[in-house]
């Protein structure tokens, strides 16, 4: 029973929280830190000073000639990769309070491209998975939501479905921007990618063809 009441006052608390501001959901912090060349002590200057934290705060690490600058602040982690042979980057992750498809194409506007892909969900795991991407080439955000689902039929899609993650890249001519947020993706995941149909309801998800058989 006690385990009970702390749930149920967990959610309860979380949902009485505000929602995500559009400051929050476009990234305006990171996108600003990638945008132009800089030293990663300075972008951890402007990370610390953007979200409100100590600099010691922002953690810093190198891999080869890349840098990586992590943190968390209000349940969200945030990171920027910086130098190397690969433009800027960065990602936010919402362990609570994410985002809805709603609010993101709010403060973004429509998407230029779309991925729906429904997925086993791996060999340890009851569940299937779709992920919805969405494409915002013009602001250089990629945003993902990642529905648990069960059976051969994907769930039904709609606007109150929360983004968990979102990628930045600078923004370029829209073909490299579309490159730099997949740069980590494989081709058979690109060739998955439609342009946006104009309205949720529209938009194809495709199944695993594992699913079916």
């Amino acid at each position: 029973m006690l385990l009970l009441i702390v749930a149920l006052c967990v959610g309860a608390c979380e949902a009485s929280q505000p929602a995500r501001t559009c400051n929050e959901v476009n990234g305006l912090v990171l996108r600003n830190i990638i945008k132009l060349p800089q030293s990663p002590q300075g972008a951890q200057r402007q990370i610390a000073n953007g979200y409100g934290l100590a600099q010691e705060q922002v953690s810093m690490s190198s891999l080869g000639d890349e840098t990586y600058l992590q943190w968390s602040k209000d349940n969200v982690d945030g990171n920027v990769r910086l130098g190397g042979t690969k433009p800027a980057g960065g990602g936010l992750y919402y362990k609570s309070r994410p985002p809805s498809v709603a609010s993101v194409i709010d403060c973004l506007g429509s998407p230029d491209f779309y991925r729906a892909y429904y997925q086993r969900g791996g060999p340890e795991v009851s569940w299937n998975s779709l992920e919805l991407h969405l494409y915002f080439v013009r602001q250089g955000v990629l945003a993902v939501a990642y529905v648990h689902g069960s059976g051969k039929e994907p769930p039904r899609l709609n606007m109150g479905l929360t983004m968990q993650a979102f990628g930045f890249a600078p923004v370029d001519t829209p073909e490299d921007t579309m490159a730099h947020l997949n740069e980590n993706y494989s081709a058979e995941f690109l060739q998955q990618i439609r342009p946006w149909p104009g309205k949720l309801e529209d938009v194809i998800v495709e199944i695993d063809p594992g699913l079916t058989q």
